[in-house]
Formats: structure tokens, C-alpha cells, sequence
């Protein structure tokens, strides 16, 4: 997971500071990378969060937290995937910019969970 977090980090990193010297395909395929890490990385915290409530290692409102962040995730990420196909359409950097913002909090949120695998305090 950590190294899931990191690349995502990375990725955003590069997707914001990267269009003043790279071409716009650059930035969307950066940005685009840093969508579908974002997708793995829930996936796969996905059935570890559920293995950890059930073996009693996360408590109800942690699951219950997850839950209902596992909803937002979805909906929000979908509105992410479809931002950034629109501005790979028309390369327009503003929207590129709001797909790794909303891909930035995203990560955030989620990483606040994966956290509760090694111990970290809830979110």
C-alpha cells in the first residue's frame, strides 16, 4: 500500500507542476497514470480493510466509516474518470488541474483508511 500511496503522490506531483515545461499529452498521460493508481490502490484496499473487520482488527465505525467512503470514492472517482476524458478530448489544463485535485483528496481519504492496517489511528 505504501508504495501504491507513493506513486500516486508522485504521479499527482508531476501532473501539477509538470505543464510548465511539459507538453499537455505529457500532463495527460501523467494524469491518467495517476487515475488509475488511485483505482488499484482502493481495489485493493478493498479486501484487506473487509479481512481486517472481520478477524475483529477494525472496529464496526471504522467499517462503517469505510463504507460510506467507499460510496463517496466511487461516485467521486467516476466524475474523476470522466473529467479527465474530457480534457484529454479538448486538452484543456484547467480540467486537468481539477482531476488531480479531486485525485489528490481522494488519495488522501483513502490513505487515512489503509493506515488503519498498520496500526495508524482512525480516520
Amino acid at each position: 500500500m505504501r508504495g501504491a500511496r507513493s506513486f500516486v503522490a508522485l504521479c499527482l506531483t508531476a501532473a501539477l507542476t509538470a505543464g510548465c515545461a511539459a507538453s499537455r499529452t505529457d500532463v495527460l498521460v501523467v494524469s491518467g497514470h495517476a487515475v488509475d493508481a488511485l483505482g488499484d490502490q482502493f481495489i485493493a484496499a478493498a479486501p484487506l480493510i473487509l479481512a481486517a473487520h472481520e478477524q475483529g482488527a477494525l472496529s464496526d465505525t471504522d467499517y462503517q466509516r469505510w463504507l460510506t467512503f467507499g460510496e463517496k470514492f466511487k461516485a467521486t472517482y467516476h466524475l474523476a474518470v470522466q473529467l479527465w476524458i474530457a480534457a484529454a478530448d479538448t486538452r484543456d489544463a484547467q480540467m486537468v488541474e481539477q482531476v488531480s485535485a479531486i485525485i489528490g483528496a481522494l488519495s488522501m481519504e483513502l490513505a487515512t483508511f489503509t493506515t488503519l492496517l498498520h496500526g495508524g489511528p482512525p480516520p
